[in-house]
């Protein structure tokens, strides 16, 4: 068993901004996660609801938190990532949950493969805001996919190589939703090399105040820009899709995800973790 300075240091950072009906979960799903090399940061936008509360509740087992006016989620996050120390960097938003194990999945994979841009997990995804899993993806990905906006990347379950963060720079405040894509995109453009866990990571909630549901036109918008700025007439586009999904049934994703989605259909979060001793 490796020791706590053994293993790498990791920082996750959740930025805030009144959700605080989810907020205590996520922090549990972190602190209780007993990985011996955390870094936690809560960097809130100014909340209004309960959640400062919340955050006072556990505050001796965050590492430094903040509620102030921000420009925004990426602007949160830069902040945690600049006072972050960890070999890998990672944010869990305040409406999202960590699998338990999730960060020494992590660490393991990192020590085993130390020189990659991003690590990436499986991820489970919700319904309802505090409904059961409904669907899992395992990740599948290659660095050639970033050339053409293909990459399937599930920010919550993923973590970056610092080293890596300090090359490209910090997160875009001008993106609304998109700011995660564009920073894995140049993360892999800058060290093509993407290591693929086949655990799950993380559990994305869905719900009705959560920006995949009330920005639906403004993803579309950012979304477009961005295929738009790589250049590519919709042919070559639309012949990387086909090989992309060919090559992922070819592997067998489709079919191991589907398996897993089986597996955890219908289960809570809490109750997953309720069952680790």
């Amino acid at each position: 068993m490796l020791k706590g300075s053994n293993w790498p240091r990791i920082t996750v950072v959740t930025p805030s901004y009144n959700q605080g009906q989810f907020l205590e979960e996520t922090i549990k799903s972190v602190i209780n996660q007993n990985y011996p090399n955390l870094e936690y940061f809560i960097v809130d936008g100014g909340s209004t609801d309960n959640s400062i509360d919340i955050i006072r509740k556990y505050k001796d087992k965050i590492d430094w938190w903040v509620s102030e006016s921000d420009e925004g989620q990426g602007d949160a996050i830069n902040k945690g990532f600049t006072r972050a120390t960890g070999e890998l960097l990672a944010w869990i938003n305040c409406d999202d949950v960590y699998f338990p194990g999730a960060l020494r999945t992590i660490g393991e994979a990192y020590l085993t493969q130390p020189g990659a841009s991003i690590y990436v997990g499986g991820i489970a995804l919700g319904r309802e805001g505090n409904g059961p899993i409904n669907t899992c993806h395992l990740p599948c990905s290659w660095p050639w996919e970033a050339n053409f906006g293909l990459l399937r990347i599930f920010q919550p379950a993923t973590f970056f190589n610092r080293e890596v963060c300090n090359e490209v720079g910090k997160l875009r405040r001008d993106l609304y939703i998109r700011m995660d894509g564009d920073f894995i995109y140049r993360l892999v453009k800058a060290r093509p090399k993407i290591v693929n866990i086949n655990t799950l990571v993380a559990f994305f909630r869905r719900h009705s105040a959560s920006k995949s549901t009330t920005a639906v036109q403004r993803i579309l918008k950012e979304r477009q820009e961005f295929l738009q700025s790589l250049g590519h007439p919709r042919w070559k586009l639309a012949m990387a899709l086909c090989l992309s999904r060919f090559l992922r049934l070819w592997n067998g994703v489709y079919l191991k995800s589907w398996l897993v989605t089986r597996h955890y259909r219908g289960k809570y979060m809490r109750e997953i973790w309720a069952g680790i001793k």
